[in-house]
C-alpha cells in the first residue's frame, strides 16, 4: 500500500514538473514526455487534451509528430474511428514526412483488422503497453491475439517486445513465423526489421537476401530506398 502511494506521488510530481516546463516554454520533447506519463496511467483524455492544445502552438515541422501521437492515443483508448481519421489527416497534410509514413502503416493496421473490432481494440491496448515499456504485459496481451485477425501485427510487435527484452534470436524467429504463416501480410517494415536483426546478429548474408527481396518486390517504394541504403552499408 505504501509503495503504491509512493508511486502515485512520484508520478504526480513528474507530471507537475513537466506542466511547469511547458508553461515556461512549449517544447515538443516535453509535450511527448508528459503525454507518455498520461498514457502510462491510461489517462487518455488528458493525453488527448494535451496534444490538441499544443498541436497549434508548436512549429509546423513538429505538428506531424503530434498528429501521429494523436492517432496512437485514440487507438490506445479504443476509439478506432478517431484514430483512423487522425492518421489519414496526418498522411494528407504531411505526405513527405517519415511520421506520415508511420501513420500510413497504422492505417494499414486498422484496415487489415477492422472486421474484428474486439481484436483491434485489444491490439490497441497491447500497443499501449508496448509504447509505455510495460513489456511483459504487452507480450502476454500480444500472445493472446495470435489466433485472431490481428495475428500478423501481434507477431510483428511481439518480435519488437522480444528485442526490447534482449532476446534477438526469439525476435528473429517470431518475424520468420510471421512471414511463413502470413506471406501476404501488409506490414511493409517487417522485412527491413528482420534484415536489421540479422545484421545485428552478424548474419550479413541472410540480411542481404532479405533486403534484396525488398528491392525486387517493391523497387519504387520508400522501403526499397531504405533497403538500398542498408545494402550499401552491408556492401561497402
Amino acid at each position: 500500500m505504501l509503495l503504491a502511494v509512493f508511486f502515485l506521488l512520484s508520478t504526480n510530481s513528474t507530471i507537475d514538473s513537466l506542466k511547469t516546463l511547458l508553461d515556461k516554454r512549449p517544447q515538443l520533447p516535453v509535450v511527448v514526455e508528459l503525454h507518455n506519463e498520461y498514457v502510462y496511467d491510461r489517462n487518455f483524455d488528458s493525453a488527448l487534451e494535451l496534444l490538441q492544445l499544443y498541436e497549434a502552438r508548436l512549429a509546423s515541422n513538429e505538428r506531424v509528430m503530434v498528429g501521429l501521437l494523436l492517432g496512437d492515443t485514440y487507438l490506445f483508448s479504443g476509439d478506432i474511428l478517431s484514430a483512423r481519421e487522425t492518421y489519414l489527416r496526418t498522411v494528407i497534410r504531411y505526405p513527405r514526412s517519415e511520421h506520415a509514413n508511420n501513420a500510413l502503416e497504422m492505417l494499414y493496421l486498422i484496415e487489415t483488422t477492422r472486421d474484428d473490432t474486439v481484436a483491434l481494440k485489444r491490439l490497441g491496448s497491447a500497443l499501449c503497453f508496448f509504447q509505455t515499456q510495460q513489456y511483459e504485459t504487452a507480450r502476454d496481451s500480444l500472445k493472446r491475439l495470435l489466433t485472431t485477425r490481428a495475428a500478423p501485427y501481434a507477431f510483428y510487435y511481439l518480435a519488437r517486445v522480444y528485442e526490447e527484452q534482449d532476446d534477438i534470436p526469439l525476435a528473429i524467429g517470431t518475424l520468420r513465423e510471421l512471414n511463413e504463416k502470413y506471406p501476404d501480410h501488409t506490414i511493409h517494415t517487417a522485412n527491413l526489421y528482420l534484415a536489421e536483426l540479422y545484421w545485428r546478429s552478424d548474419n550479413n548474408e541472410l540480411a542481404r537476401e532479405v533486403l534484396e527481396e525488398v528491392v525486387v518486390s517493391a523497387p519504387h517504394s520508400i522501403y526499397a530506398v531504405r533497403a538500398r541504403e542498408m545494402l550499401t552499408v552491408l556492401n561497402p
